[in-house]
């Protein structure tokens, strides 16, 4: 067994290393990160973005990575050739982050003492699952998509707030029915424009109710707390 998984791993990295070297990307085997302080400001039409845990900098396992990408920013944990595509339109970000295969790095413009001294992506290589990092989220298809706060919900003005600074805006009833009608659902109630409330549903059950549809809860106080669907155009 212990041969096996020694022989993946093996050729996982084999596989990386090759992927490397004919795309040319810059790569180093090892280096170290200062932590961030947020999520990082996003350059030109620059995607991708870091995030860190509810726990602050680097508290999150490669499981509770990719949680964090699709249940807070409806997101996906980046590839590596995302990060490269990043950091070819000028971003930077002195944090070592999760990547997808289990990987670590970050994208540096400009060579630095205290993150390494090196300059293009920077890579630590695949990690133990169980170590602890930021993560590099890259945005999902859907332009509507839902985010719960670290405390879970959030008031109206929270919400709409998070959306904002996503760079995005909290949804309206049309716009999440139309991506019902694209088969989105998310049977939990969040936030839209105009301080509505409601869901998208697909599939009949004790949380998602009876009918098919989106379920509109109506205008609720502000002061009330909930989940929030925001709205990702697409020029982002």
């Amino acid at each position: 067994m212990a041969s096996r998984i020694g022989c993946t791993l093996f050729v996982l990295v084999l596989i990386h290393c090759v992927q490397v070297f004919v795309e040319g990307y810059p790569f180093w085997e090892r280096s170290v990160g200062r932590r961030p302080n947020n999520i990082s400001q996003k350059k030109g039409d620059v995607k991708l973005f870091s995030v860190q845990g509810c726990d602050g900098p680097r508290s999150l396992d490669y499981a509770e990575a990719m949680a964090e990408c699709k249940l807070r920013y409806g997101a996906t944990i980046a590839s590596y050739m995302h990060l490269y595509q990043a950091w070819r339109k000028g971003y930077q970000k002195c944090a070592p982050s999760w990547l997808n295969m289990g990987t670590v790095g970050y994208p540096m413009q400009r060579r630095s003492r205290r993150c390494g001294n090196r300059y293009g992506i920077v890579s630590l290589g695949f990690r133990d699952v169980r170590e602890k990092y930021d993560v590099f989220c890259y945005p999902d298809d859907e332009s509507v998509y839902f985010v719960e706060a670290c405390n879970g919900a959030m008031t109206f003005d929270e919400a709409e707030a998070e959306c904002q600074r996503q760079g995005n805006s909290i949804a309206t009833y049309d716009q999440l029915e139309e991506e019902w009608e694209d088969g989105y659902q998310y049977c939990k109630p969040g936030w839209l424009a105009d301080e509505r409330v409601g869901y998208p549903a697909h599939d009949q059950s004790d949380e998602c109710g009876d009918e098919p549809g989106v379920v509109d809860l109506g205008v609720h106080d502000r002061s009330e707390r909930y989940g929030v669907f925001c709205y990702r155009s697409d020029d982002d």
